[in-house]
């Protein structure tokens, strides 16, 4: 190991000290920067890009700033952890972050674009045996799809690390894509409508059924989010003549490719109540949805 990547190894281990990934081992981030500097060796990367994978995360998760790494490394290895940096406010929905990481990355070196290979690689290879422990399969399957956004984007910078990143992708996909339906199903307040529906799936082998509601009460659940309803494939929203669900639906999401259905089931139900259970099976069967 030369002088320099040494010193970024340490350099990085000290900054990124007692940070873990959010996985159930808890695997200390030192693991990944070391994987990557791996990669990016192994794939014939240069010193320089060496020592850029042990501090590609430094900026963005760690007090140190670029101008530190100017300092401590010289402009070249900062221009490149700069290029490998994603901006502030970059921590919302995990495709849209994706496209818009891959869109930066388009127009980066060759340098930024081994590295970033080699992180994407990384990242996609714990997803499939070990992601974060608040993600479910639809988050595991946005990031590895997203990630094949960006690592499209890097591919002619080693065809060595791009051959790994498909493999990588295709675990990943196999642990988590289930092949089964998912249905959302939507009521004012996720209390009682649109849980009873979601408990009609509980052991579907068909459907994965979520519901949520357009406002929080004590006693509901799930607020309505863009990020559940991109993961849906079919979308069941309770009334539109006394709630306007629909219009509701239409005005404050992004709803244009998605198939949405009005159920027409007025909110006089407890969420045990047989008879709400009746007409909800009664609807979904009318719709094509056996329960």
């Amino acid at each position: 190991m030369s002088e320099r990547v040494e010193r970024a190894r340490c350099f990085a281990t000290n900054a990124h000290q007692g940070q873990t990934r959010y996985n159930k081992a808890k695997m200390p981030l030192a693991v990944h920067l070391e994987e990557v500097a791996s990669l990016v060796k192994e794939s014939g990367g240069s010193e320089v890009e060496i020592a850029v994978a042990w501090l590609h995360d430094v900026v963005e998760d760690t007090p140190v700033t670029l101008a530190d790494i100017v300092e401590h490394f010289g402009d070249e290895v900062a221009n490149i952890v700069d290029g490998l940096t994603d901006p502030p406010g970059c921590d919302g929905i995990i495709l849209e972050c994706k496209v818009a990481q891959a869109r930066r990355v388009s127009t980066e070196s060759d340098s930024v674009k081994r590295v970033k290979l080699a992180d994407q690689i990384s990242n996609v290879r714990l997803v499939a045996v070990d992601p974060p422990v608040h993600w479910d399969s639809q988050k595991c399957l946005d990031y590895a799809n997203g990630a094949k956004l960006v690592v499209w984007e890097c591919k002619d910078a080693s065809g060595r690390l791009f051959g790994l990143f498909c493999r990588a992708y295709a675990d990943a996909i196999k642990a988590h894509d289930t092949g089964k339906a998912k249905l959302l199903f939507i009521c004012t307040a996720n209390t009682n409508r649109s849980r009873a529906a979601e408990d009609l799936f509980a052991d579907s082998s068909r459907y994965e059924a979520k519901s949520a509601g357009f406002k929080m009460l004590e006693s509901s659940g799930q607020v309505l989010t863009q990020e559940l309803i991109n993961w849906a494939d079919k979308i069941f929203v309770m009334d539109e003549i006394s709630d306007h669900h629909l219009t509701r639906l239409r005005s404050g999401f992004d709803v244009q490719n998605k198939d949405v259905v009005v159920l027409d089931i007025p909110d006089r139900f407890g969420r045990k109540d047989r008879n709400l259970s009746a007409m909800l099976k009664q609807k979904l069967v009318g719709h094509g949805i056996e329960v």
